[in-house]
C-alpha cells in the first residue's frame, strides 16, 4: 500500500498518515526539534480505503474520510 494522506497537526507539533488499501491504522508522530516520536498506531474500523486525514483546530483530534 502506499501513504493516501499526510497532515500535520495545525500546531506543527504532530503528524498523521494513513496508507490506502488494506491498511486501517493511522500512524501518529510527534514532532520536536530534535527527534520524531512514534506516538502508536491508532486502529480506524474503516468501510472502505481512506481518502483523507484532517486535524480539528486546537489540534487535539483529527478526523478520516474513507
Amino acid at each position: 500500500p502506499w501513504v493516501e494522506s499526510i497532515k500535520f497537526s495545525p500546531d506543527g507539533n504532530m503528524v498523521a498518515l494513513g496508507a490506502h488499501g488494506g491498511q486501517p491504522n493511522i500512524q501518529v508522530l510527534e514532532i520536536s526539534a530534535k527527534k520524531i516520536i512514534n506516538k502508536g498506531l491508532i486502529k480506524a474500523a474503516l468501510s472502505s480505503a481512506l481518502v483523507s486525514i484532517d486535524w480539528t483546530t486546537d489540534s487535539s483530534a483529527f478526523l478520516i474520510n474513507s
